[in-house]
């Protein structure tokens, strides 16, 4: 089973705009930062783990980022999570059936590491 770039990406793009939205577990840790505007800031290739003809199981890492407001303290601006989505096909479509997040962090430690060598 082959997916086009484009479908792929939409398909990816599309489940991390309702995951800021919707997602109970990615809304609870943005509701913890001072930041806003959360969207998908990228995404590490997609791997297709099982198919068959009408139905796949696609793993991504997603990176997600909100704008923090320097007038506040910094409590996180970016969510990095692991998903396991299933998509179905439907007519010439292909739509997120469901998905799991198997793993989640926020960067809330504004700490920066200076290298020094």
């Amino acid at each position: 089973m082959e997916f086009s770039e484009p479908a792929l990406d939409n398909l990816i793009r599309d489940l991390a705009q309702d995951l800021c939205d919707y997602d109970g577990q990615i809304s609870s840790l943005i509701a913890d930062t001072n930041a806003t505007g959360w969207g998908l800031d990228e995404y590490n290739t997609p791997k297709v783990t099982e198919a068959g003809p009408t139905a796949a199981i696609i793993d991504v890492r997603l990176m997600l980022s909100g704008d923090h407001d320097d007038e506040k303290p910094f409590l996180g601006d970016t969510i990095d999570a692991n998903i396991k989505m299933t998509v179905t096909k439907v007519g010439d479509t292909w739509e997120v059936q469901n998905y799991s997040i198997e793993n989640i962090s926020l960067n809330d430690d504004d700490e920066i590491e200076v290298d020094t060598e």
